[in-house]
């Protein structure tokens, strides 16, 4: 399940998997059979090494992070799913505000231009010629970062249904789990990194976009 995922935190290197089996302690006499990890460089790990984890210490530890990122997921599906249904198709908005903060650029650099005409003219002291001119170009970076965000959004949001969007696809096709699969994790994970017996920290796939879509459809602003 977990092979190409698991990485050592210390070192970085990939973890090694190993078989054991030891003979159980109940007096049965039967063998109980159990995979680990560890990473081959620990021995040059010194005070900070962990010799080994198990797979149900990863798994019980990662596990509830991919349960409560599904159901994350699934809210936001139902909630895009409720204003696709509700709204005006957002990417027109978006649109609709990017042709508008393009053309609030278009008349600042044309104010320039007079502002300049005008100082040139000598109607204008460089004094007040350079308090308008900072003014204009404030306002102009303003705006354009302002273009850049909305250009993001337009970007993430450009199929937002279940079925184009990784996550949302993922929340649908893994409903309630019972327990982790390779699917889920080739669908959200891009690594695990192992600090320790049942320590982890998990990179995700898609955060970014998944991050920007989330506030892109929870929030009241444009979008």
């Amino acid at each position: 399940m977990f092979k190409g995922f698991l990485t050592c935190g210390i070192c970085g290197k990939r973890l090694t998997r190993k078989y054991s089996k030891r003979i159980s302690s109940n007096g049965s006499g039967k063998f109980n059979e159990y995979y680990f990890y560890f990473c081959p460089l620990d021995y040059q790990h010194h005070a900070e090494r962990f010799k080994y984890t198990s797979f149900d210490k990863i798994h019980d530890a990662l596990f509830p992070l991919v349960s409560g990122e599904l159901k994350r997921a699934a809210n936001l599906g139902a909630i895009i799913e409720k204003r696709t249904m509700s709204q005006t198709d957002p990417r027109s908005v978006i649109q609709g505000e990017i042709s508008k903060t393009a053309h609030e650029i278009e008349n600042i650099s044309g104010r320039l231009s007079r502002l300049y005409e005008n100082y040139v003219e000598g109607l204008l002291i460089e004094t007040e010629y350079i308090i308008v001119k900072t003014e204009y170009e404030r306002r102009t970076a303003a705006l354009r970062e302002k273009a850049e965000q909305l250009s993001e959004r337009a970007a993430v949001i450009m199929d937002v249904s279940v079925s184009g969007n990784p996550w949302l696809k993922a929340a649908r096709d893994f409903q309630n789990p019972k327990t982790l699969t390779r699917e889920m994790l080739e669908a959200l994970v891009e690594q695990v990194t192992v600090f320790g017996p049942g320590n982890i920290k998990v990179a995700w796939k898609y955060r970014d976009e998944f991050e920007l879509l989330e506030a892109c459809a929870t929030e009241q602003e444009v979008c």
